[in-house]
C-alpha cells in the first residue's frame, strides 16, 4: 500500500515524530519530560477496514477512533503522534488520519508533514520507492547539546555566547536573515 510505505518513510525521516513523554523525578510530582528514543519504535498505526461501508457511515467510525487516539495521546503514556489508515476498498483511495499532541507540532510543522506525506505517497505510487530530501538540521544533536548545557550550567553570559555563536544554516530556497 503506497500510503503505508510513505508513512514509514516520513516517520523514519522526522525525528520529532518519535518524541514521547516520560515521567521524571525532577520538577515535582507528576513531572514529565520529552524524550527522543534512540531507536524509533514502529509507526503508531491503527487500521480501519471500511470498504464495505458507504462514506457517510464511515465518518462516525473514523471520528470515534480519532477521539480514542487523541485521548491516549493527551495522557502522554506513549507516542505523541498516531495515525489511522482507513482502507476503503480497491475503488476508493484510503484516508489517512494524523492525530498529534498539541505540544508536538505547530501549523508550520503540519504543513511540512502534509507535504512530505503527499510527496512520498506520489513517489511510492509512481516509482515504487520513496526518497526524502535530507533534513536541514539534526534535532537529536541539538537536544543532546541542550541537555549537556543544562547538566553543566555555565554563567548566563557564557551560555548566551555559546548558543548565539552557533552557525545559522539557511533552509533551501529561503533567504538568510540575521
Amino acid at each position: 500500500l503506497h500510503v503505508e510505505e510513505a508513512l514509514h518513510a516520513v516517520w523514519a525521516m522526522h525525528e520529532t515524530l518519535g518524541l514521547r513523554f516520560t515521567r521524571t523525578d525532577k520538577g515535582g510530582l507528576g513531572a514529565h519530560a520529552a524524550l527522543i528514543t534512540p531507536e524509533k519504535g514502529p509507526v503508531p498505526l491503527t487500521r480501519l477496514e471500511l470498504s464495505s461501508l458507504p462514506d457517510e457511515e464511515c465518518w462516525p467510525i473514523v471520528e470515534a477512533e480519532a477521539q480514542r487516539l487523541a485521548a491516549e495521546i493527551i495522557q502522554g503514556t506513549g507516542a505523541l503522534m498516531g495515525f489511522v489508515l482507513c482502507e476503503r476498498g480497491p475503488q476508493s483511495p484510503p484516508w489517512l488520519l494524523a492525530v498529534c499532541h498539541p505540544a508536538l507540532m505547530d501549523e508550520s510543522s503540519w504543513r511540512i508533514l502534509a507535504t512530505d506525506l503527499a510527496d512520498t505517497c506520489e513517489q511510492a505510487r509512481t516509482r515504487g520507492r520513496v526518497r526524502l530530501a535530507p533534513q536541514s538540521g539534526a534535532l537529536a544533536q541539538w537536544v543532546q547539546e541542550l541537555i549537556t548545557e543544562v547538566h553543566h550550567p555555565r554563567l548566563v553570559s557564557q551560555a548566551r555566547v555559546h548558543w548565539i555563536s552557533r552557525p545559522i544554516l539557511p533552509l533551501p530556497g529561503w533567504p538568510l536573515t540575521t
